[in-house]
């Protein structure tokens, strides 16, 4: 016979299980969401900037992974607050960060999309710091020198952040508090956003390759790390270090990985001679990234063909 007691207990057992998997769940989906990947876009739809407002955003539950390069590109439209001089300066519809910035000062664009080098793979990492300074004549307000300094950070954990600051807009003669008013806010439109991505990096995982010369082929894999996004393509060739043609064919060629690809292979034939002379070994070497990537720590890798006589 069940008591109260035990039908209790079973129950609070059931209860507590249940809620151990629930747990479970919400940990998971934390988790899977701070995966580091590799790319990241930080929004800043709808923010607005001027004299005494600045922006500061951050990427949320998304990380991006430690890398050697990252490449950066902050991009969409801007309007002004509705009802004053900049909402008709950039228009309802808006007009294109790249081109609000080329009017304030010529070649100013082509510092709001690049890359950065980050030499030791470790974060945290400063992306992206630009001040965008230059006068637009404004319709009511005259000619107005508007400066701004934006910048893009990685913190330790691949965090991301965007920040507008250092924000001014001066004339002369000074502005007016009216004429500031009337001014108004510059305010980033639906789409805007900083997208950072890690660099892929190309490169061998086995520093050695054995294979018997009666293989007739060897087959060695090159791997694409930090992140599988986008298209990239390297070029290889291979180098005599105790083997010669005799025993290997050589060859040079390109190695393709499509988007979310991270593993490809090299495929060289070796020869059998019927001669006892011993391993031989040649190199596989990455030498050139065509599109997209960098080289990893192991650029090259050896392949020892074992001698069977």
């Amino acid at each position: 016979m069940k008591t109260q007691n035990s039908l209790t207990s079973r129950g609070t057992s059931r209860a507590i299980k249940g809620l151990i998997v629930m747990i479970g769940l919400v940990s998971g989906t934390v988790a899977f969401a701070a995966d580091p990947i590799g790319k990241v876009g930080i929004f800043v739809s709808g923010e607005q900037f001027g004299p005494g407002k600045e922006i500061h955003r951050d990427s949320g539950a998304k990380r991006i992974v430690a890398a050697s390069q990252y490449t950066y590109s902050l991009s969409g439209k801007c309007t002004g607050q509705p009802g004053t001089a900049l909402y008709k300066a950039f228009g309802a519809k808006g007009t294109s960060l790249d081109k609000i910035v080329e009017e304030l000062k010529a070649g100013s664009s082509s510092r709001l999309a690049g890359s950065f080098d980050n030499t030791s793979g470790n974060l945290p990492a400063t992306v992206i710091n630009e001040t965008i300074s230059g006068t637009k004549t404004i319709a009511s307000i005259g000619k107005v020198k508007i400066s701004f300094t934006i910048t893009g950070k990685i913190d330790s954990e691949g965090k991301c952040f965007v920040d507008v600051t250092k924000v001014t807009f001066k004339s002369t003669p000074k502005l007016t508090p009216a004429q500031r008013k009337a001014l108004g806010t510059i305010k980033f439109m639906a789409g805007s956003k900083l997208q950072l991505s890690a660099t892929p990096t190309v490169t061998f995982k086995r520093t050695n390759n054995p294979v018997d010369e009666n293989a007739g082929t060897v087959v060695v894999p090159v791997w694409r790390d930090t992140n599988r996004h986008g298209a990239v393509s390297v070029s290889y060739t291979t180098e005599d270090i105790t083997a010669t043609s005799t025993d290997y064919t050589p060859k040079t060629g390109m190695v393709d990985f499509a988007d979310g690809v991270t593993e490809q292979s090299i495929t060289i034939d070796v020869a059998d001679n019927d001669i006892n002379d011993g391993n031989r070994t040649f190199k596989i070497r990455l030498i050139d990234p065509i599109t997209g990537a960098v080289f990893g720590p192991s650029p090259d890798t050896m392949v020892t063909i074992r001698d069977n006589e």
